[in-house]
Protein backbone atom coordinates (compact mmCIF):
# COMPACT_ATOMS: atom_id res chain seq x y z
CA UNK A 1 0.00 0.00 0.00
CA UNK A 2 1.15 3.40 -0.40
CA UNK A 3 2.61 5.32 2.14
CA UNK A 4 1.50 8.64 3.25
CA UNK A 5 3.42 11.56 1.70
CA UNK A 6 3.86 14.79 3.99
CA UNK A 7 1.10 16.47 2.35
CA UNK A 8 -1.38 13.87 2.85
CA UNK A 9 0.12 13.17 6.15
CA UNK A 10 -1.08 16.81 6.75
CA UNK A 11 -4.27 16.59 5.90
CA UNK A 12 -4.87 13.03 7.42
CA UNK A 13 -4.13 14.94 10.69
CA UNK A 14 -6.82 17.43 10.70
CA UNK A 15 -9.35 14.53 10.33
CA UNK A 16 -10.87 13.08 13.81
CA UNK A 17 -8.72 10.23 14.72
CA UNK A 18 -10.12 7.09 17.15
CA UNK A 19 -9.37 6.22 20.55
CA UNK A 20 -6.27 4.24 20.63
CA UNK A 21 -7.14 2.70 24.11
CA UNK A 22 -9.77 0.03 24.29
CA UNK A 23 -11.32 -0.77 27.58
CA UNK A 24 -11.78 -4.89 26.63
CA UNK A 25 -10.31 -7.64 28.74
CA UNK A 26 -10.89 -10.00 25.79
CA UNK A 27 -8.08 -12.45 24.69
CA UNK A 28 -5.63 -11.06 22.24
CA UNK A 29 -6.36 -14.12 20.00
CA UNK A 30 -10.00 -13.55 19.64
CA UNK A 31 -11.72 -13.43 16.37
CA UNK A 32 -12.00 -9.75 15.22
CA UNK A 33 -14.27 -9.20 12.16
CA UNK A 34 -14.04 -7.13 8.96
CA UNK A 35 -17.05 -6.09 7.03
CA UNK A 36 -15.98 -4.18 3.58
CA UNK A 37 -18.99 -3.37 1.81
CA UNK A 38 -18.77 -2.00 -1.75
CA UNK A 39 -21.10 0.55 -3.52
CA UNK A 40 -23.12 -0.33 -6.77
CA UNK A 41 -20.69 -3.65 -6.98
CA UNK A 42 -22.63 -6.20 -9.19
CA UNK A 43 -21.55 -9.67 -9.72
CA UNK A 44 -19.86 -8.75 -12.58
CA UNK A 45 -17.50 -12.28 -12.95
CA UNK A 46 -20.60 -14.00 -14.16
CA UNK A 47 -20.68 -12.22 -17.86
CA UNK A 48 -17.84 -9.76 -18.47
CA UNK A 49 -14.91 -10.92 -19.83
CA UNK A 50 -12.63 -10.15 -17.63
CA UNK A 51 -9.69 -12.00 -16.17
CA UNK A 52 -9.70 -11.77 -12.64
CA UNK A 53 -5.91 -11.62 -12.51
CA UNK A 54 -6.17 -8.53 -14.66
CA UNK A 55 -8.96 -6.69 -13.19
CA UNK A 56 -8.81 -7.58 -9.49
CA UNK A 57 -6.14 -9.50 -8.35
CA UNK A 58 -6.71 -8.55 -4.50
CA UNK A 59 -9.83 -9.89 -4.68
CA UNK A 60 -9.03 -13.21 -6.37
CA UNK A 61 -6.39 -14.07 -4.12
CA UNK A 62 -8.88 -13.15 -1.11
CA UNK A 63 -11.67 -15.95 -2.62
CA UNK A 64 -8.26 -18.77 -3.03
CA UNK A 65 -8.50 -18.25 0.96
CA UNK A 66 -11.94 -17.57 1.11
CA UNK A 67 -15.78 -19.23 0.63
CA UNK A 68 -17.46 -17.52 -2.81
CA UNK A 69 -21.27 -17.47 -2.49
CA UNK A 70 -21.81 -17.54 -6.46
CA UNK A 71 -25.37 -16.65 -5.94
CA UNK A 72 -25.55 -14.30 -3.18
CA UNK A 73 -28.65 -11.28 -3.21
CA UNK A 74 -29.29 -8.06 -1.81
CA UNK A 75 -32.71 -7.30 -0.51
CA UNK A 76 -33.50 -4.13 -1.64
CA UNK A 77 -31.74 -2.40 -4.59
CA UNK A 78 -31.00 1.02 -2.66
CA UNK A 79 -28.13 1.49 -0.82
CA UNK A 80 -29.98 2.68 2.32
CA UNK A 81 -32.69 -0.09 2.69
CA UNK A 82 -30.08 -2.44 1.34
CA UNK A 83 -27.36 -1.67 4.72
CA UNK A 84 -30.66 -1.52 6.84
CA UNK A 85 -31.53 -4.92 6.12
CA UNK A 86 -27.96 -6.06 5.87
CA UNK A 87 -26.93 -4.76 9.59
CA UNK A 88 -30.36 -5.56 11.56
CA UNK A 89 -30.58 -9.00 9.89
CA UNK A 90 -34.53 -8.27 9.26
CA UNK A 91 -35.86 -7.93 5.99
CA UNK A 92 -36.98 -4.18 4.48
CA UNK A 93 -40.68 -5.01 4.91
CA UNK A 94 -40.04 -6.10 8.92
CA UNK A 95 -37.33 -2.76 9.28
CA UNK A 96 -40.01 -0.38 7.44
CA UNK A 97 -37.38 1.20 5.41
CA UNK A 98 -37.65 1.13 1.57
CA UNK A 99 -36.22 4.83 0.86
CA UNK A 100 -35.02 7.32 3.27
CA UNK A 101 -37.12 6.18 6.40
CA UNK A 102 -34.82 6.40 9.96
CA UNK A 103 -34.80 3.11 12.24
CA UNK A 104 -35.28 3.51 15.92
CA UNK A 105 -32.14 1.44 16.84
CA UNK A 106 -34.02 0.59 20.16
CA UNK A 107 -36.41 -1.36 18.46
CA UNK A 108 -34.27 -3.51 16.17
CA UNK A 109 -31.35 -5.56 16.62
CA UNK A 110 -27.92 -3.61 14.91
CA UNK A 111 -24.60 -5.18 14.41
CA UNK A 112 -22.56 -3.07 15.15
CA UNK A 113 -24.73 -2.46 18.75
CA UNK A 114 -24.71 -6.38 19.45
CA UNK A 115 -20.87 -6.88 19.34
CA UNK A 116 -20.56 -3.46 21.14
CA UNK A 117 -22.86 -5.00 23.75
CA UNK A 118 -20.61 -8.09 23.93
CA UNK A 119 -17.35 -6.38 24.05
CA UNK A 120 -16.20 -5.42 20.91
CA UNK A 121 -14.05 -2.48 20.15
CA UNK A 122 -17.00 -1.32 17.01
CA UNK A 123 -15.59 1.23 14.34
CA UNK A 124 -17.39 2.59 10.98
CA UNK A 125 -15.29 3.58 8.83
CA UNK A 126 -16.43 5.34 5.55
CA UNK A 127 -20.24 4.66 3.99
CA UNK A 128 -21.31 1.77 6.26
CA UNK A 129 -25.28 2.98 7.02
CA UNK A 130 -25.94 5.77 4.59
CA UNK A 131 -24.15 9.13 5.66
CA UNK A 132 -27.38 10.99 6.24
CA UNK A 133 -28.89 7.82 8.40
CA UNK A 134 -26.11 6.95 10.35
CA UNK A 135 -26.67 5.39 13.68
CA UNK A 136 -23.91 7.29 15.63
CA UNK A 137 -23.99 5.60 19.11
CA UNK A 138 -23.26 2.09 17.85
CA UNK A 139 -19.67 2.93 17.11
CA UNK A 140 -17.26 3.12 19.17
CA UNK A 141 -15.14 5.27 16.52
CA UNK A 142 -16.78 6.13 13.45
CA UNK A 143 -15.35 8.63 10.55
CA UNK A 144 -17.45 9.23 7.39
CA UNK A 145 -16.23 10.62 3.75
CA UNK A 146 -17.99 11.52 0.72
CA UNK A 147 -16.29 11.58 -2.31
CA UNK A 148 -14.91 13.51 -3.75
CA UNK A 149 -15.00 12.63 -7.20
CA UNK A 150 -18.23 14.12 -7.13
CA UNK A 151 -16.71 17.18 -7.64
CA UNK A 152 -15.38 16.72 -11.01
CA UNK A 153 -18.63 16.33 -12.65
CA UNK A 154 -20.01 19.26 -15.45
CA UNK A 155 -23.58 19.39 -15.25
CA UNK A 156 -24.01 21.95 -17.73
CA UNK A 157 -27.35 20.84 -19.82
CA UNK A 158 -26.58 17.19 -20.50
CA UNK A 159 -29.08 14.99 -19.03
CA UNK A 160 -26.77 12.36 -18.17
CA UNK A 161 -24.40 14.30 -16.29
CA UNK A 162 -27.32 15.79 -14.50
CA UNK A 163 -28.00 12.11 -13.03
CA UNK A 164 -24.17 11.85 -12.25
CA UNK A 165 -23.53 9.61 -15.01
CA UNK A 166 -20.12 10.46 -15.78
CA UNK A 167 -17.40 8.38 -16.62
CA UNK A 168 -13.45 9.30 -17.53
CA UNK A 169 -9.98 9.54 -16.20
CA UNK A 170 -9.90 12.81 -13.97
CA UNK A 171 -7.13 14.59 -12.79
CA UNK A 172 -6.15 13.14 -9.37
CA UNK A 173 -3.60 11.14 -7.42
CA UNK A 174 -4.83 7.61 -5.86
CA UNK A 175 -4.16 9.37 -2.44
CA UNK A 176 -6.09 12.24 -2.82
CA UNK A 177 -9.51 10.45 -3.17
CA UNK A 178 -11.64 10.37 0.01
CA UNK A 179 -11.68 6.42 -0.85
CA UNK A 180 -7.74 5.97 -0.03
CA UNK A 181 -8.43 8.09 3.17
CA UNK A 182 -11.17 5.88 4.29
CA UNK A 183 -8.63 3.09 3.52
CA UNK A 184 -6.05 4.79 5.66
CA UNK A 185 -8.31 5.46 8.79
CA UNK A 186 -9.28 1.42 8.45
CA UNK A 187 -5.30 0.83 8.06
CA UNK A 188 -4.42 2.98 11.14
CA UNK A 189 -6.87 1.49 13.10
CA UNK A 190 -6.17 -2.37 12.59
CA UNK A 191 -2.37 -1.26 13.29
CA UNK A 192 -3.21 0.45 16.59
CA UNK A 193 -5.78 -2.52 17.71
CA UNK A 194 -3.17 -5.73 17.88
CA UNK A 195 -4.44 -6.50 21.19
CA UNK A 196 -8.10 -6.58 20.66
CA UNK A 197 -11.03 -8.10 19.30
CA UNK A 198 -12.90 -5.57 16.96
CA UNK A 199 -15.74 -5.24 14.64
CA UNK A 200 -14.38 -3.39 11.63
CA UNK A 201 -17.04 -1.75 8.68
CA UNK A 202 -15.59 -0.32 6.12
CA UNK A 203 -17.95 1.53 3.38
CA UNK A 204 -15.71 2.47 0.10
CA UNK A 205 -17.82 4.51 -2.69
CA UNK A 206 -16.23 2.86 -5.76
CA UNK A 207 -17.55 1.41 -8.34
CA UNK A 208 -20.87 3.76 -7.63
CA UNK A 209 -21.52 6.56 -10.26
CA UNK A 210 -19.79 9.21 -11.23
CA UNK A 211 -17.69 6.53 -13.13
CA UNK A 212 -14.36 8.60 -12.53
CA UNK A 213 -11.06 7.29 -11.61
CA UNK A 214 -7.24 8.28 -11.70
CA UNK A 215 -5.63 7.71 -14.87
CA UNK A 216 -3.67 5.41 -13.74
CA UNK A 217 -6.60 2.74 -13.81
CA UNK A 218 -7.56 3.89 -17.33
CA UNK A 219 -4.35 2.85 -18.62
CA UNK A 220 -4.20 -0.27 -16.80
CA UNK A 221 -7.17 -1.94 -18.04
CA UNK A 222 -7.62 -2.33 -21.92
CA UNK A 223 -10.90 -1.37 -23.74
CA UNK A 224 -10.50 -4.79 -25.31
CA UNK A 225 -11.24 -6.47 -22.18
CA UNK A 226 -15.20 -5.30 -22.83
CA UNK A 227 -18.12 -7.67 -23.71
CA UNK A 228 -21.69 -5.73 -23.92
CA UNK A 229 -24.05 -7.93 -22.51
CA UNK A 230 -26.34 -9.68 -25.08
CA UNK A 231 -29.63 -7.59 -24.83
CA UNK A 232 -32.65 -9.49 -27.15
CA UNK A 233 -34.84 -6.71 -28.77
CA UNK A 234 -38.00 -7.95 -27.48
CA UNK A 235 -36.99 -8.59 -23.87
CA UNK A 236 -39.20 -6.52 -22.29
CA UNK A 237 -42.46 -7.43 -24.47
CA UNK A 238 -42.97 -9.94 -21.46
CA UNK A 239 -42.58 -7.86 -18.58
CA UNK A 240 -45.88 -6.54 -16.70
CA UNK A 241 -47.36 -3.14 -17.07
CA UNK A 242 -46.67 -2.76 -13.40
CA UNK A 243 -42.93 -3.78 -13.97
CA UNK A 244 -42.13 -1.44 -16.60
CA UNK A 245 -43.85 1.54 -14.43
CA UNK A 246 -42.12 0.71 -11.54
CA UNK A 247 -38.53 0.37 -13.04
CA UNK A 248 -39.03 3.73 -15.06
CA UNK A 249 -40.77 5.47 -12.27
CA UNK A 250 -38.12 7.35 -10.79
CA UNK A 251 -36.20 8.35 -14.43
CA UNK A 252 -35.20 11.36 -15.14
CA UNK A 253 -33.93 10.55 -18.26
CA UNK A 254 -33.92 7.30 -20.89
CA UNK A 255 -29.98 6.48 -20.26
CA UNK A 256 -30.34 3.40 -22.64
CA UNK A 257 -31.59 5.49 -25.39
CA UNK A 258 -29.35 8.16 -24.99
CA UNK A 259 -26.29 5.26 -24.52
CA UNK A 260 -27.16 4.30 -27.73
CA UNK A 261 -27.40 7.31 -29.75
CA UNK A 262 -24.10 8.50 -28.55
CA UNK A 263 -22.32 5.14 -28.96
CA UNK A 264 -21.06 4.97 -25.50
CA UNK A 265 -21.86 1.56 -24.60
CA UNK A 266 -18.70 -0.10 -24.24
CA UNK A 267 -16.69 3.26 -22.90
CA UNK A 268 -19.40 3.13 -19.90
CA UNK A 269 -18.95 -0.81 -19.26
CA UNK A 270 -15.02 0.21 -19.73
CA UNK A 271 -15.66 3.05 -16.88
CA UNK A 272 -17.05 0.69 -14.57
CA UNK A 273 -14.38 -2.03 -14.71
CA UNK A 274 -12.08 0.81 -14.00
CA UNK A 275 -13.45 1.64 -11.19
CA UNK A 276 -13.50 -1.87 -9.70
CA UNK A 277 -10.03 -1.72 -10.00
CA UNK A 278 -9.56 1.21 -8.44
CA UNK A 279 -12.15 -0.54 -6.08
CA UNK A 280 -9.90 -3.82 -5.85
CA UNK A 281 -6.26 -1.39 -5.19
CA UNK A 282 -8.11 0.07 -2.52
CA UNK A 283 -9.14 -3.11 -0.85
CA UNK A 284 -5.69 -5.27 -1.41
CA UNK A 285 -4.10 -1.90 1.11
CA UNK A 286 -6.61 -2.98 3.93
CA UNK A 287 -5.77 -7.11 3.19
CA UNK A 288 -1.93 -6.27 3.04
CA UNK A 289 -2.04 -4.47 6.59
CA UNK A 290 -4.11 -6.70 7.94
CA UNK A 291 -1.68 -9.62 6.68
CA UNK A 292 1.57 -7.74 7.88
CA UNK A 293 -0.35 -6.82 11.00
CA UNK A 294 -0.22 -10.50 11.98
CA UNK A 295 -3.81 -10.60 12.34
CA UNK A 296 -4.86 -12.01 8.98
CA UNK A 297 -5.43 -15.47 11.17
CA UNK A 298 -7.88 -14.48 13.27
CA UNK A 299 -9.81 -12.02 11.57
CA UNK A 300 -13.13 -12.96 10.33
CA UNK A 301 -13.51 -11.44 6.79
CA UNK A 302 -16.78 -10.48 4.86
CA UNK A 303 -16.60 -9.06 1.71
CA UNK A 304 -19.85 -8.07 -0.59
CA UNK A 305 -21.37 -5.09 -2.40
CA UNK A 306 -24.99 -3.16 -0.90
CA UNK A 307 -26.45 -3.87 -4.42
CA UNK A 308 -26.15 -4.71 -8.49
CA UNK A 309 -26.03 -2.39 -11.16
CA UNK A 310 -27.37 -2.51 -14.94
CA UNK A 311 -24.83 -2.64 -17.53
CA UNK A 312 -28.00 -2.27 -20.27
CA UNK A 313 -29.53 -5.66 -19.74
CA UNK A 314 -33.07 -5.18 -19.42
CA UNK A 315 -32.82 -1.90 -20.97
CA UNK A 316 -31.58 -0.38 -17.49
CA UNK A 317 -28.88 1.31 -16.15
CA UNK A 318 -27.72 1.62 -12.17
CA UNK A 319 -29.70 -0.29 -9.95
CA UNK A 320 -33.90 -0.02 -8.68
CA UNK A 321 -34.81 -3.32 -10.90
CA UNK A 322 -35.69 -6.62 -9.33
CA UNK A 323 -33.46 -8.67 -12.03
CA UNK A 324 -30.72 -10.06 -11.28
CA UNK A 325 -28.01 -7.69 -12.43
CA UNK A 326 -29.61 -5.20 -9.47
CA UNK A 327 -30.15 -7.49 -7.16
CA UNK A 328 -26.93 -9.94 -7.48
CA UNK A 329 -23.92 -9.14 -5.67
CA UNK A 330 -20.42 -10.75 -4.97
CA UNK A 331 -20.33 -11.69 -1.06
CA UNK A 332 -17.27 -13.45 0.07
CA UNK A 333 -16.20 -15.01 3.55
CA UNK A 334 -12.81 -15.80 4.89
CA UNK A 335 -13.02 -18.03 8.47
CA UNK A 336 -9.93 -17.62 10.53
CA UNK A 337 -7.03 -19.88 9.57
CA UNK A 338 -8.34 -19.92 5.96
CA UNK A 339 -11.09 -22.31 7.22
CA UNK A 340 -12.82 -24.39 3.49
CA UNK A 341 -10.52 -21.37 1.87
CA UNK A 342 -11.57 -22.16 -2.27
CA UNK A 343 -14.81 -23.26 -1.60
CA UNK A 344 -17.52 -22.22 -4.05
CA UNK A 345 -21.34 -22.24 -2.58
CA UNK A 346 -24.00 -22.31 -5.19
CA UNK A 347 -27.15 -22.33 -3.09
CA UNK A 348 -28.30 -18.89 -2.72
CA UNK A 349 -27.63 -16.47 0.12
CA UNK A 350 -28.69 -13.11 0.86
CA UNK A 351 -26.45 -9.69 2.31
CA UNK A 352 -29.12 -10.56 5.53
CA UNK A 353 -27.20 -13.22 5.98
CA UNK A 354 -24.19 -12.30 7.25
CA UNK A 355 -25.42 -11.06 10.91
CA UNK A 356 -26.60 -14.29 12.12
CA UNK A 357 -23.42 -16.16 10.57
CA UNK A 358 -21.80 -13.68 12.45
CA UNK A 359 -22.83 -14.49 16.09
CA UNK A 360 -22.58 -18.62 14.89
CA UNK A 361 -18.73 -17.97 14.45
CA UNK A 362 -18.52 -16.13 17.35
CA UNK A 363 -20.43 -18.46 19.22
CA UNK A 364 -22.82 -16.16 20.51
CA UNK A 365 -26.84 -16.08 20.96
CA UNK A 366 -28.26 -14.25 18.23
CA UNK A 367 -31.17 -11.88 18.70
CA UNK A 368 -34.23 -14.03 18.35
CA UNK A 369 -36.24 -11.95 15.68
CA UNK A 370 -33.37 -11.97 13.21
CA UNK A 371 -34.98 -12.97 9.94
CA UNK A 372 -31.39 -13.99 8.06
CA UNK A 373 -30.04 -17.39 8.41
CA UNK A 374 -26.62 -18.25 9.26
CA UNK A 375 -24.33 -19.81 6.47
CA UNK A 376 -22.11 -21.63 7.98
CA UNK A 377 -24.16 -24.82 7.59
CA UNK A 378 -23.99 -24.39 4.24
CA UNK A 379 -20.24 -23.99 4.74
CA UNK A 380 -19.53 -26.80 6.64
CA UNK A 381 -22.27 -29.33 4.78
CA UNK A 382 -21.99 -28.14 1.20
CA UNK A 383 -25.95 -29.66 1.32
CA UNK A 384 -28.84 -28.65 -1.19
CA UNK A 385 -30.62 -25.58 0.68
CA UNK A 386 -34.37 -24.97 0.14
CA UNK A 387 -33.87 -21.63 1.26
CA UNK A 388 -35.52 -18.72 -0.80
CA UNK A 389 -33.75 -15.15 -0.81
CA UNK A 390 -36.30 -11.85 -0.40
CA UNK A 391 -35.33 -8.66 -2.62
CA UNK A 392 -38.29 -6.05 -2.73
CA UNK A 393 -38.66 -2.35 -4.20
CA UNK A 394 -40.95 -0.12 -2.25
CA UNK A 395 -43.33 -2.02 0.24
CA UNK A 396 -44.89 -4.12 -2.16
CA UNK A 397 -42.77 -5.59 -4.58
CA UNK A 398 -40.95 -8.35 -4.30
CA UNK A 399 -38.73 -11.12 -6.34
CA UNK A 400 -38.47 -14.29 -4.35
CA UNK A 401 -35.30 -16.45 -5.37
CA UNK A 402 -33.93 -20.18 -5.18
CA UNK A 403 -30.95 -21.99 -6.79
CA UNK A 404 -33.08 -22.79 -9.92
CA UNK A 405 -35.76 -19.86 -10.46
CA UNK A 406 -36.66 -16.46 -9.76
CA UNK A 407 -39.93 -15.18 -8.69
CA UNK A 408 -41.08 -11.54 -8.85
CA UNK A 409 -44.27 -10.26 -7.74
CA UNK A 410 -45.54 -6.63 -8.29
CA UNK A 411 -48.10 -4.58 -6.54
CA UNK A 412 -50.82 -5.29 -8.36
CA UNK A 413 -50.47 -9.05 -8.23
CA UNK A 414 -48.79 -9.00 -11.61
CA UNK A 415 -45.81 -11.53 -12.46
CA UNK A 416 -42.42 -12.79 -13.35
CA UNK A 417 -41.34 -16.43 -13.33
CA UNK A 418 -37.51 -17.27 -14.90
CA UNK A 419 -35.65 -20.85 -14.78
CA UNK A 420 -31.98 -20.00 -14.65
CA UNK A 421 -31.41 -23.36 -15.57
CA UNK A 422 -32.56 -22.97 -19.34
CA UNK A 423 -32.80 -18.93 -18.76
CA UNK A 424 -30.08 -17.68 -17.05
CA UNK A 425 -30.09 -14.28 -18.54
CA UNK A 426 -33.82 -13.56 -17.36
CA UNK A 427 -35.24 -12.98 -20.82
CA UNK A 428 -38.65 -15.64 -21.36
CA UNK A 429 -40.67 -15.05 -18.34
CA UNK A 430 -43.03 -18.16 -17.96
CA UNK A 431 -45.28 -17.06 -14.84
CA UNK A 432 -48.67 -17.11 -17.04
CA UNK A 433 -47.50 -21.55 -18.02
CA UNK A 434 -50.18 -23.93 -16.56
CA UNK A 435 -46.91 -26.07 -15.55
CA UNK A 436 -45.56 -22.88 -13.68
CA UNK A 437 -48.33 -22.87 -11.13
CA UNK A 438 -46.98 -25.79 -9.01
CA UNK A 439 -43.28 -24.05 -9.44
CA UNK A 440 -44.76 -20.59 -7.73
CA UNK A 441 -46.92 -22.43 -4.83
CA UNK A 442 -43.68 -24.45 -4.07
CA UNK A 443 -41.29 -21.64 -3.63
CA UNK A 444 -43.97 -19.74 -1.34
CA UNK A 445 -44.56 -22.52 0.00
CA UNK A 446 -40.85 -22.75 1.41
CA UNK A 447 -41.07 -19.66 3.24
CA UNK A 448 -41.03 -19.48 6.76
CA UNK A 449 -44.51 -19.34 8.18
CA UNK A 450 -44.34 -15.96 9.98
CA UNK A 451 -43.04 -14.37 6.24
CA UNK A 452 -45.36 -15.76 4.85
CA UNK A 453 -48.37 -14.58 6.93
CA UNK A 454 -46.60 -10.90 6.13
CA UNK A 455 -45.93 -11.20 2.97
CA UNK A 456 -49.85 -12.64 2.39
CA UNK A 457 -51.05 -8.92 4.41
CA UNK A 458 -49.11 -7.10 1.75
CA UNK A 459 -49.53 -8.63 -1.06
CA UNK A 460 -52.86 -9.81 -2.40
CA UNK A 461 -52.73 -12.42 -4.18
CA UNK A 462 -53.84 -15.95 -3.77
CA UNK A 463 -50.92 -17.69 -3.81
CA UNK A 464 -49.67 -16.27 -0.66
CA UNK A 465 -52.95 -17.18 1.31
CA UNK A 466 -51.99 -21.08 1.64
Amino acid sequence: MKELSRRNFLISTTLPMFPYIYKSTNKQNATNILLIISDDLNNYTSYLNCDPKLLTPNIYSLQKQSITFENAYCQYPLCHPSRTSMLTGLYPFSTGVYMSEQINPTELPILPQYLKERHYFTAGIGKVFHPKYNIENVWDFNFELYDNLYNFINKKDDPLSAQNFCYGPVDISVDDTHDYKIVQQACNFIQSQKNNPWFLAVGLHTPHTPLFAPQKFFKKIPKNIVKKPTVPDDDLNDIPDAGIKLVTKYDKTNIHQLVLERNIWEEIIHAYLVRIAFLDELIGGILKNLEESGMLNNTCIFLCGDNGWHLGEKKRWQKFTLWQEAVKVPLIAHLPNGYKGGLTIKEPAGLIDIFPTITDILSLNKPENLEGKSLLPLIEKQIENPYVVISQIENNNFAFRTKRYSYIVYYDGSEELYDYQSDPGEWNNIAHLEESQKIKKNIISSLPENQRAKLASIINKDIFHL
